[in-house]
């Protein structure tokens, strides 16, 4: 029994050893395919595409990008190449996709400027109230920050910046108003003793002091309704009392002072 056994298990040795080689050939013939195709120029980045850009530039972004031509698409890192293209000073976020086989996708947001602050020079400022980048002087067509002091800004970054997220509120009131408009400022002043003011672009001052906007601009609501025409004259409106909104001429009848109470 045990040699007839053993002389069947050694007749069929040499098929199997072929069943093994034919597999072992086929295996390595199939992974050598595998790599070959993944190895193949196919997938070599040949493209970047960049959507949303106004201010920042092509180049700039596809240096930042840091995707040389010919990286193998599965090799880029989408995360790292975010963070390089929001270096950029314009440059808000920036999403990045793979498009396989061989293309880059990148979505930027760009900071869009509501304001300047006046800074050892002019910096933009977004509707988020961050500074961003100094402004060109091509395009400086937005209402001014003043009166944060740049030494004492420098060694308070933390209520500054408060102090220019708060600025950006008050205008945003003005940007929203139905009355009025962003168009019509020229400067948001800023004093450590009365707040905020918005000077309109004829010179007229509109005080809101310190805390919510809001209020400032019901009271202003209630003149204009009653027949108060900014266009006319120059104005210092102060619509910072809660109760009381007083009202200084500063042209012809600037020796007149008179008040408009909230009912």
């Amino acid at each position: 029994m045990f040699s007839a056994l053993s002389s069947a298990g050694f007749a069929s040795l040499p098929l199997r050893l072929a069943g093994s080689v034919c597999a072992l050939l086929c295996g390595t013939g199939a992974l050598a395919a595998t790599y070959g195709y993944a190895d193949s120029a196919r997938f070599d980045v040949d493209e970047v595409h960049v959507e949303g850009l106004r201010n920042a530039g092509q180049i700039e972004i596809r240096h930042l990008a840091n995707i040389p031509m010919g990286t193998k698409l599965w090799s880029v890192d989408p995360e790292r190449v975010a963070a390089g293209i929001a270096e950029h000073p314009w440059v808000s976020s920036a999403e990045v996709a793979r498009a396989w086989p061989n293309a880059v996708t990148v979505r930027v947001q760009e900071y869009e400027p509501v304001l300047l602050l006046r800074h050892r020079g002019l910096y933009y400022v977004d509707g988020e109230g961050e500074v961003f980048k100094r402004a060109r002087t091509d395009d400086l067509d937005y209402p001014v920050l003043t009166g944060l002091d740049a030494d004492w800004a420098d060694a308070h970054p933390a209520v500054s910046r408060r102090i220019v997220r708060d600025a950006v509120a008050v205008l945003a009131t003005v940007a929203n108003d139905t009355l009025l408009s962003s168009t019509a400022v020229s400067e948001v002043r800023f004093s450590v003793d009365t707040g905020f003011a918005i000077v309109l672009r004829n010179g007229t001052e509109l005080s809101f002091g310190f805390g919510d906007p809001t209020g400032p601009m019901e009271r202003l609501h209630r003149m204009l309704r009653t027949g108060l025409d900014l266009s006319m004259d120059v104005f210092r409106i102060d619509l910072s009392a809660q109760a009381v909104a007083v009202l200084t001429p500063l042209g012809d009848g600037a020796n007149v002072r008179s008040s408009a109470s909230s009912p």
